[in-house]
């Protein structure tokens, strides 16, 4: 099955969901090959609705222009999944099968590489990229609030 029409089959049974924390995240390149995040993807292509639940009403005309993901370059998508590493947690490791663990900084080396390990990864971020955008164009998003959670001492009663 293709995967427009995956991710069709999946956008009709559910919606994507976004936390406002995740609007500087990542999510394709300008037609510079700068890179574009998710509230930028937003500003531009989400119906006014989706916009009007992240609060975003973009008051000025854009300048730039976002790139659909399926049409980035093996560069361009190299890029992208640098920069999504980039902005992960330091701290995180990554189990794949067969090959290990890693770091993010290890996975980022990969990807520079351009090693089997890092080929599959920047081939992850299109398809997690594909999708967000997919989701988006058709208002298929469902956005939460974040919550804040509160870690209270133990106390002995």
């Amino acid at each position: 099955m293709p995967r427009a029409a995956m991710f069709q089959e999946l956008l009709d049974k559910t919606e994507l969901t976004i936390d406002e924390r995740e609007l500087q995240l990542p999510v394709s390149v300008d037609e510079t090959g700068s890179i574009v995040t998710l509230a930028e993807l937003v500003d531009e292509k989400a119906p006014v609705a989706v916009r009007r639940a992240l609060g975003r009403w973009p008051s000025e005309p854009r300048h730039r222009q976002v790139r659909q993901v399926r049409n980035l370059s093996s560069d361009e998508l190299r890029v992208l999944a640098e920069a999504t590493l980039e902005v992960s947690d330091p701290t995180a490791n990554a189990a794949i099968v067969g090959q290990g663990d890693f770091s993010t900084k290890e996975l980022l080396d990969e990807v520079r590489r351009e090693t089997d390990v890092g080929r599959r990864l920047v081939e992850a971020v299109r398809t997690h990229s594909l999708f967000i955008e997919s989701a988006i164009e058709a208002g298929k998003v469902h956005v939460v609030q974040p919550q804040v959670r509160v870690i209270l001492p133990e106390f002995d009663f």
